[in-house]
Order: C-alpha cells, then sequence, then structure tokens
C-alpha cells in the first residue's frame, strides 16, 4: 500500500490566548484580524483565562475565514476557587465539594473543573 495525497490542504491546529479579550466582538475581530493560509484548515484552541462566556458555535459562524472548521474552548473563569469555597453559602459548598472530587479522583481534573465553571456561571445568573 501506498499513500497517494489527493488534496494539497493540510489541518492545523492554532492557539489563541483570550486574556485581554472583553468582549465577544473583540474576540471575533482578534481572530479575523490573524492570518490564515488559503491551502490550510484550522482548529481554533482558545486558551488562557476568560472573562466572557464563550459560545464557539456563534463565534464560528461570525468570523470571515471559511477555512476555520472548528473552535475548541480550553479557556478557564478567571477565579478564586479556594475563596469562594470557603463561602458559607450554596456555590461556596458546590465549589468546596467538587475542589474535594478533585483531590479524590485527580484524572477526571478536567471534567470536575468544566463543572464548577458551568455551575459559577449559572449561580451568577440567577
Amino acid at each position: 500500500m501506498e499513500f497517494v495525497e489527493i488534496d494539497n490542504k493540510q489541518f492545523v491546529e492554532k492557539e489563541i490566548d483570550i486574556s485581554e479579550i472583553i468582549s465577544k466582538e473583540e474576540l471575533i475581530e482578534k481572530i479575523n484580524e490573524e492570518n490564515y493560509e488559503e491551502n490550510k484548515y484550522y482548529k481554533l484552541i482558545l486558551i488562557g483565562n476568560k472573562k466572557i462566556e464563550i459560545n464557539t458555535q456563534e463565534i464560528l459562524n461570525n468570523i470571515i475565514y471559511t477555512n476555520i472548521i472548528k473552535i475548541k474552548d480550553k479557556t478557564r473563569l478567571e477565579i478564586d476557587l479556594e475563596k469562594i469555597s470557603n463561602q458559607n453559602n450554596l456555590k461556596g459548598i458546590f465549589v468546596k465539594e467538587l475542589l474535594e472530587k478533585i483531590e479524590q479522583e485527580p484524572e477526571k481534573r478536567e471534567l470536575i473543573e468544566k463543572a464548577i465553571e458551568i455551575g459559577i456561571l449559572t449561580f451568577e445568573s440567577n
């Protein structure tokens, strides 16, 4: 067997730090200002501490480049979890329980951190 290349396009993952971004519009503008080669498909990976809620599908729908095929959100909320876990309210208890769960099951850290983020956003929206 021999590999036969039928297309000269490549798939590239590109990280974008959004720590300084303060609005959805600013994020879309930052993505649109980047240089993307026509002969490549891109998966953008958003990293850093976020100050905004991110809807990857909405962002994908509002960028000008058609060769960006996926956006992955690997950002974190800019919050002090230890400080929140010491609060004597439902949010504090929630965070404290999940931080203990991370200690018990470190292999599930990423999943539990995402649950904490969703929980905190839910508490703040109510």
